[in-house]
């Protein structure tokens, strides 16, 4: 077990953790040891004994500094330190062996030293390249100047280096890497930097590296390659940069809100926003794994004189070094919260690093592995196998083939590249224009797009100077209406818990920037079918003509309607106890006539008799109709009983020889279909209505209930069938009551003219001429109302076989709706579809069109297939 460096923010915490770490490993037999702490507090509860042994080193006081993990820490003042040991002074002299002894001595895991321990590696290089043997004597020259660099070494053991990166006050934190080469080396260098809240900032250095330059070519010498010049070193530099940056990220736990990457060389800038296709081998493959490495990272010019890494590529004294402040703090330039930066232009590339290409101009043909798939997921994914298998093809010896899961950098490559065909062929217009140098002349011209280093159009927009990540504020654009855009913007619906629209849209634009893109979301979540399914929209019909028996005059209850309401509660003496009792309803689909009759239980003979009853009184219909029972299978207890009265075979067979004998034709809705039967629904509503107010918690016996009935249809008949007007000179409204007894039923009894002598003749023409007016009055006022629409002005739908729907329950949640298939449907006198029959997995209903609905999928678009 290791030492472990750790901490916190606040003592509490800190504690905390302390103690929580103690009892976990306790618990396993394991004892902590060689604590150490910069404040008293976690130390306290510490034995002595498990206490850090002081180090004795010279020139430190032994009680403050400690070793761990190979540095001197002084937790009292919180510093690192580093100490370097003379040479032994009973050494004669130097050979290539102590030289490399004595280098090797320098610890430096985080590359703090680098200025000097690179001066140490160039010595070392030039041994190599001389020829010098292991244990051969080093010139005079040599040997002054090794032992200059070991007295000068010393210095370095007056190094304080805080350990703390964190400003105490700081609001955001960004990384800054630099980049620089020199003949002899390159080396990068890596800083923190904390923005306070007073405006200036703080630069922590967190870790650098250098690496010595290959040697030249000799005359006559075997070893290949190309000459390493400066343009090549600083691309170098770069990789090594990107390549640290990269660790740190890794392993740093901090919230980082910019990564801005420096360089000094213009050329390497150019070869970074070139196509790595288009470069040498060389330069392309580092290019290419630069940008791996860096995806989302900004890269900026610096002049040579602020870049710190200049310093590790050309090396410093010991002396030089803990003097030099641009070394341990960074350019001068980004001590500020706010600062500016040398902004160049598209710098020249030099043309023998670019690749001899030949260009063949085609047009862009569609991918057809784009369009193949439905699921964004299986398209990364076999796009990103697809190159995996490629690039494994490329490797000679077959030790670095790649096999297993897919990483996140191959599945990130994948989106890249399946984006990038989606934007030739959807952007092919403004990619030529930009190419040649061109502003984008299109819809994407508010956008300012841009070609990034990776060759993809992304937005330009106005946030380029925000403290957000690259691919934040210049998103990737995607064309509107592909194929690629819809199944990535439906990937993300459903991956984000089929989110709303407006909540979609901000998490697609964190990266992406579809074109129109409320629109095309707008289109995808209408289209997903279990969004679809927790909330369908009706099926909407052009409003149908009322049937002959509604709009031509006949006899009253020549046409009828029935239904049913209750049950209700009624008593059959003054004590006796309670009873279910219901209410059978028959209105004239012609004049809203309404009859009443109280029905005793749910029993084909208590039907039939009401149903006489009815007949008795107001005469045999040629027509009656009703709901389909089925209405009420989902419903309550009280309505279930309905149900199965009306599906009874005895009920069906007796209404069948009574209806047979009456030469009466009984019909019936569609199921579960009340719209076909407003007028008796209305009806029913209204009767409730004064049943509710006159009950209330009275209980009726029999006859007191049918006499409450009796009044009710006197009341509900005795309303206008139109407008009252507010006219004195004009007749009265005309009611059901009218077409009854030639009156309103509750009117006030008016004078008898029984004493007046009239022929028969005349009286019996004058009652006709009043049922004349009646019916004159009824054509030109009551059908009348009846002629506009209210709703369902457009035919918004059309319906037809195969198509796949969700069948609407009105006593079942949503997502326990049955799906079905339309199986055949049944036009009404205009035309128009108004029921279907849809074969589901529990057998084949019948219903109406309002009762659907169409699911949003491909299947229902286009004509089903014969």
């Amino acid at each position: 077990m290791d030492d472990v460096l750790s901490g916190d923010d606040e003592l509490q915490r800190a504690l905390e953790c302390q103690c929580q770490l103690t009892a976990m490993l306790q618990r396993g037999g394991f004892r902590l040891h060689k604590w150490c702490a910069n404040t008293p507090e976690p130390l306290e509860r510490i034995p002595v004994n498990e206490r850090e042994v002081q180090a004795k080193i010279e020139d430190h006081n032994p009680n403050e500094v400690i070793k761990t993990l190979g540095l001197l820490w002084d937790p009292k003042n919180d510093v690192f330190l580093f100490v370097t040991r003379p040479q032994d002074e009973m050494r004669e002299f130097n050979t290539k062996r102590t030289v490399l002894s004595d280098t090797a001595k320098i610890f430096d895991p985080l590359g703090l030293l680098e200025p000097v321990t690179v001066v140490a590696k160039l010595f070392i290089q030039e041994l190599w390249a001389r020829g010098v043997n292991w244990d051969e004597r080093l010139t005079a020259e040599q040997e002054a100047r090794w032992r200059r660099f070991s007295q000068d070494l010393q210095r370095i053991n007056e190094l304080q280096i805080p350990r703390r990166a964190l400003a105490d006050d700081a609001t955001a934190f960004e990384i800054h890497g630099f980049s620089d080469a020199s003949q002899k080396a390159y080396g990068a260098c890596v800083y923190l930097r904390s923005i306070k809240r007073d405006g200036t900032a703080a630069m922590h250095l967190l870790s650098s590296k250098t690496r010595v330059a290959p040697l030249p070519k000799k005359p006559g010498s075997k070893r290949s390659g190309k000459p390493f010049t400066i343009p090549r070193a600083e691309l170098c530099g770069a990789h090594l940069m990107a390549k640290l940056v990269a660790a740190i990220i890794e392993h740093l736990d901090l919230e980082v809100h910019a990564i801005v990457l420096w360089c000094d060389s213009q050329i390497v800038l150019c070869w970074l926003n070139k196509s790595p296709d288009t470069l040498k081998v060389f330069v392309g493959n580092k290019v290419r794994e630069i940008k791996q490495l860096t995806d989302g990272f900004e890269w900026r010019y610096i002049n040579t004189k602020q870049n710190p890494a200049d310093l590790a590529s050309r090396g410093l004294s010991s002396s030089e070094l803990q003097q030099s402040t641009i070394w341990w703090h960074g350019p001068s330039m980004l001590q500020n919260a706010d600062y500016t930066y040398q902004h160049i232009e598209q710098p020249p590339c030099n043309d023998y690093e670019l690749a001899a290409l030949v260009h063949v101009s085609v047009q862009v043909q569609p991918c057809e592995l784009l369009t193949r798939y439905s699921d964004f997921r299986r398209l990364q994914r076999i796009v990103a196998y697809i190159y995996r298998f490629l690039d494994n093809c490329r490797q000679k010896d077959g030790t670095r083939r790649r096999t297993g899961f897919l990483t996140v950098i191959e599945l990130r490559s994948a989106t890249q590249k399946i984006i990038s065909l989606a934007q030739l062929e959807g952007f092919a217009d403004e990619f030529r224009m930009l190419r040649s140098g061109q502003t984008a002349k299109s819809k994407l011209l508010a956008l300012d797009p841009f070609i990034d280093r990776e060759g993809m159009l992304r937005v330009g927009g106005r946030l380029k100077h925000a403290n957000i990540l690259f691919g934040k504020k210049h998103q990737l654009l995607l064309p509107r209406s592909h194929h690629v855009t819809k199944i990535l913007i439906a990937a993300l619906h459903k991956e984000h818990l089929h989110i709303g629209q407006q909540g979609l849209l901000a998490i697609v634009r964190q990266r992406y920037w579809p074109v129109r893109a409320k629109c095309t979301i707008r289109q995808i979540v209408k289209k997903c079918v279990r969004c679809f399914r927790m909330n369908p929209p009706e099926v909407v019909q052009f409003m149908g003509a009322l049937p002959d028996y509604r709009v031509n005059p006949s006899p009253v209850f020549y046409s009828t309607g029935i239904d049913y309401a209750g049950p209700f509660f009624v008593r059959q003496g003054r004590r006796a106890a309670k009873v279910k009792a219901y209410v059978a309803l028959f209105i004239c689909m012609s004049t809203k006539a309404i009859h009443l009759e109280l029905v005793s239980d749910l029993t084909s003979a208590a039907f039939l008799a009401a149903l006489h009853r009815f007949v008795g009184r107001r005469g045999c219909p040629e027509k009656l109709i009703s709901d389909n029972a089925t209405n009420f299978k989902g419903a309550h207890s009280e309505l279930q009983e309905l149900y199965k009265l009306l599906q009874s075979q005895q009920l069906q067979d007796e209404v069948d020889r009574f209806c047979g004998a009456k030469e009466i034709q009984w019909s019936f809705i569609p199921p579960r279909s009340p719209n076909f039967g407003g007028i008796w629904e209305a009806g029913v509503k209204a009767a409730k209505s004064h049943l509710k107010v006159i009950l209330c918690e009275a209980s009726l016996t029999y006859e007191e209930m049918n006499t409450v009935l009796v009044q009710i249809e006197a009341i509900l008949n005795s309303r206008p069938l139109t407008q009252i007007s507010n006219d004195a000179n004009d007749l009265t409204a005309l009611t059901p009551g009218h077409f009854l007894v030639g009156r309103e039923l509750t009117a006030v009894p008016e004078p008898s003219y029984g004493n007046v002598r009239v022929s028969s003749l005349s009286r019996w023409q004058h009652l006709q001429k009043l049922k004349q007016d009646f019916w004159a009055r009824w054509s030109a006022e009551y059908l009348s109302e009846l002629q506009p629409r209210s709703k369902w002005y457009k035919d918004k739908v059309t319906v037809r076989p195969g198509m796949l729907v969700v069948i609407r329950e009105d006593n079942m949640a949503p997502q326990l709706w049955h799906l079905g298939r339309i199986t055949e449907v049944t036009p009404g006198a205009e035309g128009l579809v108004r029921v279907v029959k849809i074969r589901t997995a529990n057998g084949e209903v019948t219903r109406s069109v309002s009762k659907i609905a169409i699911l949003p999928i491909e299947d229902n678009t286009f004509p089903a297939k014969e």
